[in-house]
């Protein structure tokens, strides 16, 4: 049963559903739909100017517990039980050097890396910041091929539908951080076949360039390279079932 809200017109003052944006006995204004335009108005007035020219944005309240997916919960469980195991084998006196101990000590650090990796972001999405005014700084042009060249990784400090990534040239893994950026992204292409090439592209509009902070690149390296890493892994250990 949907809520409902009385009319404010003292002529009607009769009841309907909450989601109508008129009462539908005299066509006065929902004060609710009123208050909701309203509001998403001023933020959406506000995002533009703190694009346009920069401000103070306080930091939301983050619940490490709520906003870290469950799977990652799974992992990062995973990975301590299975990195429990492996060094109690390698604890042994007679223990030798087994190829799947090795295999099973680099997905449990890789998979507590990536877990870490989350902790950091919902950390970090906490955090108060300031946005730097739109400026016209110049953009490193984006390209790849066979994953090799410049990427954007991350998405931080989200206002008014854009938020800050970071530019790194990569080689499968993001290696050099380039630059760091204020970018609402566009429409992308899946990667597709070109030639003897794999690519893909994606549309950016840039606001300019901001400041960097090291935790935001060091969760880019934690996140990346434990998932590269975590894939690796799997192809390994499918060429060795294979075989």
């Amino acid at each position: 049963m949907p809520n409902t809200v009385i009319c404010t017109n003292r002529l009607c003052g009769k009841e309907y559903p909450d989601y109508f944006t008129k009462c539908p006995h005299c066509g006065t204004s929902n004060p609710q739909k009123d208050g909701l335009k309203k509001i998403i108005a001023q933020m959406t007035e506000e995002n533009n100017r703190l694009l346009k020219e920069g401000g103070y944005v306080k930091g939301g309240k983050t619940n490490i517990r709520k906003d870290i997916p469950i799977f990652i919960y799974v992992i990062g469980i995973l990975a301590l039980v299975g990195l429990s195991i492996v060094l109690i084998f390698r604890g042994f006196p007679n223990h030798q050097n087994n190829e799947w101990l090795n295999w099973g000590l680099v997905v449990s650090v890789s998979g507590l890396v990536l877990f870490i990796s989350f902790v950091l972001y919902a950390f970090l999405m906490s955090k108060s910041f300031k946005v730097s005014p739109a400026n016209n700084d110049p953009f490193p042009e984006l390209s790849t091929w066979n994953t090799i060249g410049t990427t954007i990784h991350g998405s931080f400090r989200e206002v008014g539908g854009t938020h800050v990534s970071y530019v790194f040239l990569s080689l499968f893994f993001p290696l050099i951080p380039i630059g760091c950026y204020r970018v609402k992204e566009g429409p992308s292409i899946s990667p597709h076949r070109d030639g003897a090439a794999w690519k893909s592209s994606t549309s950016y509009s840039v606001y300019g360039s901001e400041k960097w902070n090291f935790w935001e690149v060091l969760h880019v390296y934690l996140c990346s390279w434990s998932i590269d890493v975590l894939v690796l892994c799997v192809i390994w250990l499918l060429l060795i079932l294979i075989d």
